[in-house]
């Protein structure tokens, strides 16, 4: 492994050490195949490509200019970077052995720039994650929401959770807790029943300890890894539609609903008792575990590389 010193100029735009670094491992150690994860990962493979002629497959994840143009509406910047980003992601799709997308909507865009793209969602560790534990104290009700609050889309989930849901739950149901989880919380919400651990070593814990998990997402590109992660531990999840892309509809235990309908759609879930689902487990697993994901991705990989000899 060899780190990157972080900028935002070199996150957002380019960052020539990381060209260099790479460009280096390709010469001293006479690499086959490069596998480009995520947003403009895809630009460095494919200057690797045109310099070693070494072919490369780009998962991308999302629709990186649309994330853009998402986002853009809450933060400027990110509107004059949107032609860049579209550029960028097009021609590194065009070039690559294979386009891994992590929607069907996201591969449906990519399939308009390649004829070679496979849709592998976000997944589990299923050795870490399952709902095979004791359930969880009913009193208090703890209602869980995990993420990065750098993104922007977890962010907003944040205050809009504490503007329009938290008081309404606890109008009914006194006494409820509320945990985010995350690096980098908002600093400027002060409520009693708001908790901010920040990064934990042990997100394990949370997870088996939360009678709810709730996903009031309404921005953002591809699919939420912890509606993913919620489900693998069998927890109830109440969450937007945003927050349910690319998740199959009917899983048991599962409430969609607006944000005005959101805060009786979580008392609903607490009051039915249930803190656990591990009857829909296999079915999950079968469509998110690691083990599966990672065996129809290296299957198709290998297929792309025979074919092109």
């Amino acid at each position: 492994m060899v780190r990157i010193p972080y900028s935002d100029k070199g996150f957002f735009i380019y960052d020539a050490g990381m060209y260099r670094q790479a460009a280096g491992i390709v010469e001293r150690e006479g690499i086959d195949l490069v596998f480009a994860d995520f947003s403009n990962s895809g630009l460095y493979a494919r200057m690797l490509k045109r310099r070693y002629g070494i072919p490369y497959i780009y998962s991308t994840h999302n629709v990186e200019y649309k994330r853009y143009i998402d986002f853009g509406r809450k933060d400027w910047r990110r509107f004059p970077l949107i032609p860049y980003v579209y550029w960028w992601e097009r021609t590194a799709c065009t070039d690559a052995l294979l386009t891994v997308a992590i929607t069907e909507d996201d591969g449906t865009v990519f399939s308009h720039w390649t004829d070679k793209v496979m849709t592998i969602p976000g997944g589990f560790d299923e050795t870490v994650m399952n709902p095979f534990y004791e359930d969880p104290p009913t009193d208090p009700p703890v209602v869980l929401f995990v993420g990065n609050y750098n993104n922007p889309g977890n962010r907003q989930a944040v205050y809009v959770a504490r503007e329009r849901i938290v008081d309404k739950v606890l109008q009914e149901m006194p006494g409820t807790r509320f945990q985010f989880v995350g690096a980098n919380p908002p600093q400027d919400i002060e409520h009693p029943s708001m908790e901010f651990p920040g990064f934990v070593e042990d997100v394990m814990s949370y997870w088996q300890r939360a009678n709810l998990v709730m996903v009031p997402v309404l921005e953002g590109g591809g699919m939420r890894i912890k509606t993913i992660e919620a489900l693998a531990c069998g927890k109830p999840v109440v969450s937007t539609a945003k927050g349910m892309e690319g998740v199959p509809s009917g899983l048991p235990g599962v409430r969609i609903a607006d944000i005005g309908d959101f805060p009786g759609a979580v008392i609903e879930a607490l009051r039915d008792g249930r803190s656990v689902y591990r009857d829909r487990y296999d079915q999950v697993a079968a469509l998110f575990s690691e083990g599966a994901l990672m065996g129809r991705l290296h299957d198709r990989i290998e297929e792309e590389l025979l074919w092109t000899g």
